[in-house]
């Protein structure tokens, strides 16, 4: 169980390290270069397919090559260690709790991994043509809200799973003391 207690911790740092390098480094660079500023999946959702065109037009090759480059990479490994990390949090809480049925509730987090790593293909390719028809550009905006959601309901299951132990934790003391 040690074992996996440093794992997760390892997780949450390269989650954090990795974050930290997208928002201190490659993002203020994309949006240097881009208008409106910001990622593509940091548009708003209702933009236009002919917007989002314009949006990649528009974007500078500084930004062109940071965001297929360093911005990728990035992108890459922060939804793998984020999901790993929820995955496993989420197992060692409910586990006791519920038993294989918490392995139901970490594979939640792999479908926003999922999610999120379809969202990075989709985005890229759009990056790489830039003229891409209305359809190729909705599929990348699905798959960004997909993977906002799934996310959110990642979270809520963790929330969920470290109510559930307070509650119990809470529980057990007034046993102890009463």
């Amino acid at each position: 169980m040690r074992g996996l207690h440093l794992l997760l911790v390892g997780l949450i740092a390269v989650a954090g390290l990795v974050f930290a390098a997208m928002w201190l480094w490659t993002i203020p660079i994309i949006s240097a270069g881009t208008t409106p500023p910001g990622l593509m999946d940091m548009q708003p959702a209702d933009m236009s397919a002919e917007a989002t065109r314009t949006y990649l037009a528009t974007m500078s090759d500084t930004a062109l090559r940071t965001y297929l480059g360093p911005q990728r990479v990035l992108d890459t490994v922060f939804p793998i260690a984020l999901a790993a990390a929820l995955a496993l949090v989420t197992l060692l809480l409910l586990r006791p709790r519920i038993g294989r049925l918490a392995l139901v509730a970490a594979l939640v987090p792999m479908l926003y991994l999922y999610a999120d790593l379809l969202e990075n293909a989709a985005i890229a390719d759009l990056l790489r043509r830039p003229n891409a028809a209305d359809a190729v550009i909705e599929q990348a905006r699905v798959y960004t809200q997909v993977k906002f959601q799934v996310l959110l309901i990642a979270g809520l299951i963790l929330a969920l799973a470290l109510f559930s132990r307070l509650v119990n934790w809470s529980l057990e003391r007034i046993r102890r003391v009463g």
